[in-house]
């Protein structure tokens, strides 16, 4: 797969998630969509994400795959 994500989104893994989400994100308050390939560790995140006060985190149903799929907008490292 090539490196191309959501437009304006920001990597997070999920390994080192508890530890960086503060920073990367302030506001607990900010709608957040989480996703990855296929949509499992995206709930595991937004679950996560909730359980730490992030109350708008949300994974993406499809997954990227169907992001990508249905032709919506990306973007790459390069762009």
């Amino acid at each position: 797969l090539d490196a191309s994500h959501i437009p304006g989104a920001r990597h997070i893994p999920r390994g080192p998630l508890e530890l960086r989400v503060n920073d990367a994100l302030p506001d607990p308050s900010v709608r957040i969509l989480v996703y990855c390939e296929l949509g499992k560790i995206s709930t595991f995140a937004a679950a996560t994400l909730h359980d730490m006060g992030f109350t708008r985190a949300l994974a993406r149903d499809g997954a990227f795959k169907a992001w990508r799929e249905a032709g919506f907008p990306l973007e790459t490292a390069a762009s």
